[in-house]
């Protein structure tokens, strides 16, 4: 049986595929439906916030899911949060393939 981070994974993945948006309070709801929205919610900020990924990892892994040959394009996008006081920037690249872009490496 899969441990607890396991299967949460695995339905944030499959919260991904079904809304068209990374808005988190949007994937909360689309997560599971036996769960109450808020929990979700928090269930989500610990997630992002405990989570150590290896960028290099990750960007190797995407890649080799990916066809070798076009079409595809290489993204690049920086966007601002205020988080209370505190202001968060973030520089993401990543490689677009049908209308979906998977992040390839960050900087905060």
């Amino acid at each position: 049986m899969a441990s607890s981070p396991v299967k949460f994974l695995v339905a944030f993945i499959l919260a991904v595929l079904k809304v068209p948006t990374v808005n988190l309070s949007q994937l909360a709801n689309a997560l599971n439906g036996t769960v109450k929205r808020a929990s979700n919610d928090r269930r989500l900020q610990r997630f992002f916030a405990e989570f150590e990924g290896e960028s290099a990892l990750i960007a190797r892994l995407i890649l080799r899911v990916l066809p070798d040959q076009a079409p595809w394009i290489i993204s690049l996008d920086r966007t601002t949060w205020q988080f209370g006081t505190v202001t968060i920037n973030i520089l993401l690249a990543g490689i677009v393939y049908r209308g979906i872009a998977f992040p390839l490496g960050w900087l905060l």
